[in-house]
């Protein structure tokens, strides 16, 4: 806890950028690593001003900073127990000079945002580490991160240019190459005291820096003395290297002039399977030769792992995977690569060369670290059922790449003698392999052995000549090894390095200059949660996407719930859970299937209004006869001058009567040439809109019969208020009405995802039987247009062509239902009725979230503006269409004053006919 003096002036430096509020600091007080700690303060840096107030309060008041990215460090860099410097608000690109092939930007951009800017350009900024959706190149400069295409590309070093850099004194510091005989460098020294000791202290340890000097590849191995040795030798002092890989031990980056190169336009990829992991790693001596963009290495339970949490990519049993990718002279080099594969006596081999079946390996392999998460739940893989998690402590090391053979030889060995299992995957040209242990944490028995386990492969890594860390950095984890790895003399002369720069220690104070113990600090009950704290989710979470605070995020929010008690509980927690779309991306998403959104419905207090109307909807006759009523007296309460005066948007005109005494099927069921059941949904039912009479006349035009069976809400609202029995009381009442048909199709992505959920949400063990039954039979009616029904297409063609976008609500998605819309809308296109627009931005979340854009309208909007309107207006379609009522209703609102059509896409199809 910070003392008052110390809050007090935090408060008055930064307002609202800081807070120490409990639910910010659990949110804060871990990473990906094993460790957590509870943090004093965060601020939110958000100006280049920002990081030296930061600086300055921590002097004054004795406090030690830690300059934050996305936290998806495994080695525990971005927590301490001082302040923690959020950086992602401070994230703007800030120029691009093309000619040179330079970018100049703020720490906090993230890698995939500064690429897909670059992109429109022809450039990349090409060291793509797997976190690549969320890490922060400022945290990339800091370790000095790498990824898949290191092998060719190389590593962040290879791609700086010039760092501003703010010193723990507080003075900025413009760190880059100098002429060491220019008047420059001179003055460089004479204005930095601490640079001109370090340059000397490089100078009298010159034959120890050159004797320590590493062979691998790559290391992220502590500061880089020597690079800047071997520079000082050729008369140049490469000042920006020291703060390359310094994990926010020396100073904090507040600008970077980066090099990018011209991105290449297309890649192939080449897959094999190996019975054994020794033909592998003979291939991959030969495929280096190709300089690969990409030569991935896994091994059997790394395999076992992608297979069950990709099904469709048939994976074989096998002793190893290899993943090929090539980018230049592609169609040559994909067959010489695949004649190397197939030298080797693979059980398989096959070609990727589209970008849909590509990006499903690379999203499986970059994934697949956060995919061991889900060990413990797989009942093949880990039968006794423990609580198996993926511990990182020897997940980053680097050897040579003709030694991987033997280190994959003693790691496997090793796990086998300790009794432990472990997954074994990486940068196979590089011979940078990612070894994940899988342990029970509560388990004190193999805790012991996960240290032990580290000191001797560490060992055998130093003696292969290679390095504790490729990519990931030293951290917390590695640090009390790294006297072991180096000697005393040398590690004497890196902590003497931090000394000289840091020497009041306020820089990320046992980050990898540490006198503990790896296992100190170890967050032991973390290892019970279902979120794995990886961080991913920062990527697809709308809310946190507009605050970029750490707490709104799922992750954050899991670790409140966790870790906030009764009395603790502020108005900030109960924001961040009042603050969830319920949307089930971080289910459907999250590489470890932490249902977050599941924990927060289940902890939002009771709404007493809520309750009322869940309560109503339980009675079918009485909530058709209010909903009636509000739609006699809609023209009262749903008027410019009432709606000003409750501040609610438009909201859609209600029916006055029930959709099945509105609706009426224009074909005899005899005739038809099939019969569906149509579950329309609570919305569809009291709407008064086209939805459902043109989905019937579409349905006819084509010989359906629609039956439109007895039916109460799917129980989705309920569940994301926590009303869990009232929805499964309705969910109860739905089987029975619906179980008996053998189509049943749906037209709102919520009710769809609802219904198919009931296998999984039933307690009760009849109506489980009933519902894992009637799941397959659930279809959105795109689906069953394109996959079950050859479609008639209209006979009258329109004069104008319209120009024609699709938004994919969550809960479509939630289904992996992205192709059968499209699909529809292309086969119309092809007739000449439309011209089909890809809309930037379309699978992200509208921020309509049912009752969401009423109950957090700010919020709801703000999302809209971050990922729907741009996209949208620059696409310059005349229609969008989705399959969602209250996507519908959000996209009118927040268009309004666009001249774009939003409907259902069967209203807008049905038209036609």
């Amino acid at each position: 806890m910070l003392n008052s003096k110390i809050q007090k002036d935090l408060e008055k430096t930064f307002g609202k950028k800081s807070s120490s509020d409990p639910a910010t600091l659990c949110a804060y007080s871990t990473d990906a690593s094993i460790y957590g700690i509870m943090p004093s303060a965060v601020i939110f840096i958000e100006t280049e001003e920002d990081i030296k107030k930061a600086i300055h309060v921590a002097r004054r008041h004795g406090i030690p900073i830690t300059p934050r990215g996305a936290g998806t460090s495994t080695c525990g860099q971005s927590i301490g127990k001082g302040l923690i410097l959020d950086m992602s608000r401070y994230s703007k690109m800030i120029s691009i000079d093309k000619k040179n092939r330079f970018v100049t930007v703020e720490p906090g951009i993230v890698y995939a945002d500064l690429n897909k800017k670059l992109a429109k350009n022809g450039l990349l900024f090409a060291p793509n580490p797997s976190s690549g959706d969320v890490c922060q190149i400022g945290a990339n400069i800091a370790n000095n991160s790498s990824g898949s295409n290191g092998l060719k590309y190389g590593v962040t070093r290879d791609y700086v240019e010039e760092l501003e850099v703010y010193l723990p004194d507080g003075s900025k510091l413009i760190a880059k190459r100098y002429s060491i005989d220019s008047k420059e460098y001179k003055t460089l020294l004479a204005e930095y005291p601490s640079v001109g000791e370090l340059v000397q202290l490089i100078k009298d340890n010159k034959m120890l820096i050159q004797n320590s000097a590493l062979k691998t590849l790559k290391a992220s191995c502590g500061y880089d003395l020597f690079d800047i040795e071997a520079g000082m030798a050729k008369g140049y002092l490469d000042l920006h290297h020291l703060f390359i890989g310094n994990e926010g031990t020396l100073g904090i980056v507040s600008k970077a002039k980066l090099r990018v190169i011209h991105a290449k336009k297309e890649s192939y990829v080449a897959l094999a399977f190996y019975k054994d992991i020794d033909d592998a790693v003979k291939a991959v001596r030969l495929l280096r030769r190709l300089s690969p963009s990409g030569l991935e290495i896994m091994d059997t339970l790394a395999i076992d792992i992608i297979r069950a949490a990709y099904p469709e990519f048939d994976i074989p049993k096998c002793g190893a995977m290899l993943l090929v990718e090539v980018d230049e002279d592609i169609k040559n080099q994909l067959e010489k690569a695949t004649e190397i594969l197939k030298r080797y006596k693979p059980i398989s081999v096959a070609k990727a060369t589209n970008e849909e079946d590509k990006e499903k390996l690379w999203k499986a392999r970059r994934s697949l670290a956060s995919l061991l998460n889900t060990f413990y739940m797989n009942k093949t893989l880990n039968p006794d059922g423990s609580n198996k998690k993926p511990i990182p402590i020897i997940e980053d090391i680097v050897v040579p790449p003709d030694k991987i053979k033997d280190a994959i030889a003693f790691a496997h060995k090793l796990f086998k003698k300790e009794g432990v299992e472990g997954a074994i995957f990486g940068h196979a040209g590089e011979g940078n392999l990612h070894m994940r242990l899988l342990l029970d944490m509560s388990d004190k028995k193999t805790v012991s052995s996960f240290w032990r386990i580290g000191e001797l492969m560490f060992s055998k890594v130093k003696s292969l000549g290679g390095a504790l860390s490729g990519e990931h950095g030293i951290g917390r984890v590695r640090g009390p090894f790294l006297k072991g790895f180096f000697g005393d003399k040398y590690h004497r002369l890196l902590a003497k390095t931090k000394a000289i720069i840091d020497p009041e220690d306020i820089m990320n104070p046992d980050v990898m200059i540490s006198d503990k113990k790896a296992y100190e600090d170890t967050f032991f009950d973390k290892y019970s949660y279902a979120c794995s704290t990886c961080g991913k989710c920062r990527g697809f979470c709308s809310i946190y996407g507009t605050t970029l605070d750490e707490s709104y995020s799922p992750r954050g929010k899991s670790l409140a719930m966790h870790g906030v008690d009764d009395k603790q509980k502020s108005k900030v927690y109960q924001d961040t859970i009042d603050k969830c779309l319920v949307c089930g991306r971080c289910l459907f998403e999250c590489p470890s299937r932490a249902a977050v959104g599941k924990e927060v419905a289940a902890s939002r207090k009771k709404n007493i209004s809520l309750k009322f109307i869940f309560s109503v909807m339980k009675n079918k006759s009485l909530f058709e006869s209010m909903a009636t009523a509000a739609g006699w007296t809609h023209p009262i309460w749903n008027n410019p001058i009432t709606r000003r005066i409750i501040g609610m948007d438009a909201m859609p005109k209600l029916a006055k009567k029930p959709l099945r005494s509105r609706v009426k099927n224009s074909i005899k069921r005899q005739d038809a040439r099939v019969s569906v059941a149509y579950f329309y949904g609570c919305a569809t039912d009291i709407i008064d809109d086209e939805t459902a009479p043109a989905m019937v006349r579409l349905l006819n035009e084509n010989g359906v019969y629609v039956e439109l069976p007895e039916q109460w809400c799917c129980g989705v609202p309920m569940r994301c208020y926590g009303d869990t029995k009232t929805a499964e009381t309705l969910g109860h009442k739905n089987v029975d009405s619906l179980a008996k048909y053998d189509i049943i199709i749906t037209s709102c992505g919520t009710c769809g995802n609802g219904l198919k959920a009931y296998p999984d949400f039933f307690k009760d063990d009849i109506y489980k039987i009933k519902a894992r039954s009637m799941s397959p039979k659930i279809m959105d009616v795109t689906e069953f247009l394109v996959q079950h029904l050859k479609i008639r297409m209209p006979k009258k063609i329109p004069k104008r062509r319209l120009k024609v976008g699709y938004h994919d609500p969550c809960h479509m998605l939630a289904q992996k239902i992205t192709k059968a819309p499209r699909e529809l809308l292309h086969a119309f296109e092809r007739s000449g009725f439309l011209e089909y627009v890809e809309v930037d931005g379309a699978d992200r979340c509208c921020g309509g979230g049912g009752s969401y854009a009423i109950t957090q309208k700010k919020s709801s909007k703000e999302i809209f503006d971050k990922n729907k309107r741009e996209g949208i207006i620059q696409s310059g379609v005349d229609v969008i269409v989705t399959t969602c009522p209250s996507c519908i209703m959000q996209l009118k609102n927040c268009l309004s004053k666009e001249k774009v059509k939003v409907c259902h896409i069967i209203e807008f199809l049905a038209d036609f006919y």
